[in-house]
């Protein structure tokens, strides 16, 4: 119950006001908004119409094929790294990230047993049968790939499979054992686990598979790869004789895609529970029915934002969407709480002054002006809450990972539409809706009670001070125990998506304990020619590569060429184990390979080298992937190859270091123009004995040139030749508007194929440092497209050059426009077979080979986690930033926006030092949950602070308008805070752990963003007394501003 009685004319606002001027505009042109609104969401709608029928019937509506979907996209979960972009120049050459593993494991006796074999015969072809299966990437006991090299008597060497038919007879059987046992490394201790102690028998193997990721980038791929080795494992079981765990990227997004129907679970769990505490809470249809219209409107609004713009959400990120239309909600409650307590005062006072009970169109008309008022009053609040939640939201945008980029967009958005579906339509529902039959505004005893308490401790002369003081003291605790303590990255073994004891957790950790992990970190070898990664010296470097790691990041396996050749070696030395080293001489090596190639299966060592020899790799087996793992395999890795340089001749792009731009660039360096990158040349001082002695530095050129565009004309004749060379149909006539797939029939791999032709045989630049020349050519529609993108590429700016006729290399660093272009390194190898002009994704080159980081599943979150720790960081910061600018321009105060960034910070390290306590890792999906929380916080600070203003200017004293303050607008905020709390804890029961903790922790936020809101904050004022009070109570009394600020400062009118 509001303590003012009597006429409401106190808490009037003036009618010059905007907000006032604004709301009347508004409810004078109610029935046109309405329209407007209501025509704007039937536009948003319309892709949600379409999901549906396209999801009951396969079709959408006629002539609109946009609708709203829910799905998994991996590219646009990486980050903008030279890891991924390492990752996406090596993926067609040795596989990506995709990886799966089963492990098969015999309840009883050891695997040499026929039947045993036979089923892991059955699992070997049904998992090489698989859709988007690398074939060359299958690796199994049973699989014609596993090889094992035998020296036969007349001294030649050949590759036999290990498995070419199943043994049946016993000697059989332990022939083969032995087999197993005398290959160690490929076969013994990666594709049969070791047991862990001597004379145990051999219990299990390991079948693994690569998939082709871009294939494996939607919803229905991975529910069909999921399903499918689901049922091959419960087939494979049936007979109880084995246990199969299967894990690996790919089956842990389908698990999560096989728990997708409880998020729509809990989505309708959390909405039928917002119904039911509104009208706990309000008992009144308007306290129901607007809230949930308006949550409704703002959601459509979001989710129709997401499909016109072609945004797909991600599973794990729908809690976000949610808690920004439980913020309608909350937004929506301050604007009920308002109109009830306002209308109960107009309604008062106007029976009060006719002496009667008030007739229909009386009652009507207090309606409609309590409702305009109300608007009136909180269009500062609102409007400033959701401006500056959406510019929090877009702080996400700075992230290079295109899923948080996404996030930031349609987050923005959807925050914004908030401003139309509750200030504008909230309002105008209760103008059009009938009149409260109870005009008594219902407030809970204990929330009374409490909120009382809470003002009496936050202006009390001890009390304020120490809430002040102790928050403070914790805040600088929690901060440093979070920059010392958490975790970047993942920080237990096993996915954290799920809980401990999940199926897929379980796989995972069998198959580290029998075989070392399955979580991939891979080291690429990048050869500039044929034969370049079999040679001595870099196969020796490798091998020392492989000890320095297992020394000191302690792998469970690695595997490379190292481990063919090495093995090659000792068995054509008859078996000798002294012999189990890599040659020195290159030729050795070299006919080796040649050996290997010659008698194994066809691709046999495309997982460690490329057919020319020109690239290899290095995989590392790790037991888990925490962020420490992680960290510890790349700060090894990288000092290595720094210890290590193994290139005769390298040129590398190198951007600036120092200075204040450092730090500018690393908290906006993604919407920043890109930095200068200098060329680097090093050229190796080699001995007599070819060891490298060090490097001595080449003198790049500066240019500073742009170069002429080719001659449209030529490259058009060009371009038609190469189509009717390459094309494989027959092509009469063709011109610039002839359609390359339905007018002269081209399949797009032909066009692929077309690409890199033009590339390398007319110099073309297709290809880009971030895109293959396959890539480009997939957009490509028309021949007039193929020549203008020729023609647009053939002029760009030479930055820098070097060039050495003797050894045949000449480096351009280039851009295609002076400010935002990226720079770009490109090498012409003239003792190459395409001596053509080529993009260095990786933003180097070297003459030779160089080790180059770094792939897998591993590789891809170290550079995930790079981004997130510094994504963290710039976020917190840039936030507090965005909310003291806003806050501070709004109030005119520094001290307004001082306060409420004070709690909220207070409110960010206490979510953080949470995490850090309980060992939750700072990852991609944490990133955007401290936005959400952040907005939330501002929100209720800001809605507390501007009624403190307002009380402050009707009473003319600090600490009783404090007092009123926390009493109503602080009811709301307790309402709105527990109301949101009650409905996302139930999250906590979710299977997947993630959606579980973050809804945890964003009750944690919530619960302390309130408690900051209404005793914080206040506390803060009560004890600093701000001036900008005193505009508002200049303002309303029309006191000279010198004589309401020392009113301020004395606390009273």
């Amino acid at each position: 119950m509001p303590e003012k009685s009597g006429s409401s004319m106190e808490d009037s606002l003036p009618e010059k006001a905007f907000s006032m001027r604004f709301g009347r505009l508004i409810m004078r042109n109610r029935f046109a908004t309405l329209i407007t609104l209501l025509s704007i969401s039937v536009f948003f709608a319309t892709p949600l119409v379409n999901a549906v029928l396209f999801t009951l019937t396969g079709e959408t509506l006629p002539g609109i094929d946009t609708r709203f979907q829910v799905d998994t996209r991996t590219r646009d979960t990486y980050p903008e790294h030279a890891f991924i972009h390492a990752q996406d120049k090596f993926t067609g050459r040795f596989g990506t990230a995709s990886y799966v593993s089963l492990a098969v494991v015999k309840k009883e006796g050891d695997i040499y047993d026929t039947d045993f074999l036979e089923k892991v015969e059955r699992i070997t072809r049904v998992v090489d049968e698989t859709p988007f299966v690398n074939h060359y990437q299958v690796n199994s006991i049973a699989h014609i790939n596993t090889r094992v090299i035998i020296i036969e008597p007349d001294g030649s060497i050949s590759a036999e499979p290990l498995i070419d038919e199943v043994p049946q007879e016993e000697e059989e059987l332990e022939a083969l054992r032995r087999t197993i046992h005398e290959n160690p490394g490929l076969i013994y201790g990666f594709l049969v686990a070791k047991p862990k102690h001597e004379g145990d028998p051999d219990r299990a193997v390991q079948i693994t598979a690569g998939f082709i990721t871009h294939r494996l980038d939607n919803a229905e791929a991975y529910r069909n790869l999921f399903e499918h080795l689901m049922q091959l494992k419960a087939t494979e079981e049936a007979d109880g004789t084995v246990e199969i765990h299967i894990t690996g990227f790919p089956i842990l997004v389908g698990w999560v895609y096989k728990h997708a129907f409880e998020l729509g679970f809990f989505l309708l769990l959390t909405f039928v529970l917002l119904f039911f505490l509104l009208l706990a809470y309000f008992r009144r249809l308007h306290g129901v029915a607007i809230p949930m219209v308006a949550g409704l409107m703002t959601a459509i609004w979001g989710m129709g934002f997401c499909a016109w713009v072609g945004i797909t959400l991600d599973p794990l990120v729908l809690v976000i969407p949610l808690l920004i239309t439980a913020r309608s909600i909350s937004h929506t409650v301050q604007m009920a709480e308002r109109f009830f307590e306002d209308y109960e005062m107009e309604v008062g006072a106007r029976m009060q002054e006719a002496g009667r009970e008030l007739t229909a169109d009386e009652t009507h008309d207090a309606k409609v002006e309590t409702a305009t008022t109300a608007m009136a009053k909180l269009m500062l609040p609102g409007l400033l809450g959701i401006v500056t939640d959406a510019a929090g939201l877009m702080v996400i945008f700075l992230s290079t990972i295109q899923m948080m980029r996404n996030l930031a967009l349609f987050g923005s958005f959807w925050v914004l539409a908030i401003f139309f579906n509750v200030i504008l339509l909230h309002p105008i529902m209760i103008a059009y809706l009938p009149p409260p039959h109870q005009t008594k505004h219902f407030s809970p005893r204990f929330m009374t009670r409490l909120l009382a308490l809470a003002g009496r401790l936050t202006t009390g002369p001890v009390s304020k001070r120490i809430i002040v003081g102790g928050s403070a003291v914790f805040l600088i605790f929690a901060t440093y125990y979070v920059l010392y303590n958490s975790t970047i990255g993942e920080s237990r073994p096993g996915f954290p998506v799920f809980w401990p004891d999940h199926p897929f957790n379980v796989a995972t950790g069998e198959v580290a304990e029998h075989f070392g992990g399955v979580d991939q970190f891979l080291v690429f070898v990048d050869g500039d020619q044929n034969n370049a990664s079999a040679d001595g010296a870099v196969l020796q470097r490798m091998e020392a590569m492989q000890r320095y790691m297992k020394r000191h990041t302690d792998p469970g396996a690695e595997i490379s060429l190292v481990s063919i050749v090495r093995n090659f070696w000792q068995i054509n030395h008859y078996g000798d184990p002294k012999w189990g080293f890599v040659p020195d001489s290159a030729s050795t090596i070299a006919s080796v390979v040649f050996q290997v190639q010659r008698a194994g299966a066809p691709g046999a060592l495309r997982p460690f080298l490329t057919d020319e020899a020109e690239d290899a790799n290095i995989k590392f087996f790790y037991r888990d992937h925490k962020g420490s793992t992680i960290e510890r395999a790349v700060h090894y890795a990288r000092e290595f190859i720094h210890q290590n340089p193994m290139g005769r001749l390298s040129v590398r792009l190198v951007p600036d270091r120092g200075g204040p731009l450092d730090v500018l660039y690393y908290m906006l360096g993604p919407v920043l123009f890109p930095r200068h990158r200098g060329m680097e040349v090093q050229i190796a001082q080699i001995s007599d004995e070819q060891i490298i002695l060090g490097y001595e530095r080449g003198e790049p050129r500066p240019v500073g040139e742009w170069t002429e565009s080719v001659d449209a004309a030529e490259v058009e004749k060009n371009v038609i030749a190469t189509m009717k060379l390459l094309s494989g149909v027959k092509i009469r006539e063709i011109d610039r508007s002839s359609h390359i797939y339905d007018d002269l029939g081209l399949r797009q791999d032909r066009v692929a194929k077309i690409a890199r032709r033009l590339s390398s045989e007319f110099d073309y630049r297709i290809e880009s440092a971030r895109e293959p020349a396959a890539a480009v050519a997939a957009r490509w529609q028309t021949l007039g497209e193929i020549v203008d993108y020729i023609v647009s590429r053939s002029r760009y700016l030479v930055i820098e050059e070097w060039s050495d006729r003797e050894r045949g290399i000449r480096a351009q660093t280039i851009r295609y426009c002076r400010t935002y272009c990226d720079y770009e390194l490109w090498v012409k190898n003239e003792k190459f077979r395409d001596s053509s002009w080529n993009p260095q994704p990786t933003g180097s080159w070297t003459r030779g080979a160089e080790l180059v980081l770094a792939g897998g599943v591993m590789g891809l979150l170290a550079a995930t986690n790079e981004e997130v720790e510094r994504g963290h960081v710039a976020n917190i910061l840039l936030i507090f930033l965005v909310v003291f600018t806003f806050v501070s321009t709004s109030y005119r105060s520094a001290a307004a926006g001082g306060a409420i960034v004070f709690s909220l910070a207070l409110g960010t390290m206490l979510s953080l030092f949470y995490m850090a306590i309980t060992n939750t890792g700072l990852n991609v999906n944490t990133l955007p949950v401290q936005s959400v929380g952040v907005g939330i916080g501002v929100d209720y600070a800001i809605y507390i602070t501007d009624r403190i203003r307002q009380e402050f200017s009707w009473c003319g004293d600090l600490d009783e308008g404090i007092r009123r303050a926390i009493r109503t607008t602080g009811m709301a905020v307790t309402f709105t805070a527990t109301t949101l709390v009650g409905g996302i804890v139930w999250w906590s029961f979710s299977n997947l752990r993630f959606q579980a903790e973050m809804a945890f922790l964003l009750s944690i936020l919530m619960v302390v963003n309130m408690i900051g809101a209404i005793v914080l904050v206040p506390a803060v004022f009560s004890v600093i007394r701000p001036r900008f009070f005193a505009a508002s109570l200049s303002a309303q009394t029309e006191q000279p501003q010198e004589e309401a600020e020392q009113r301020v400062a004395a606390g009273t009118a």
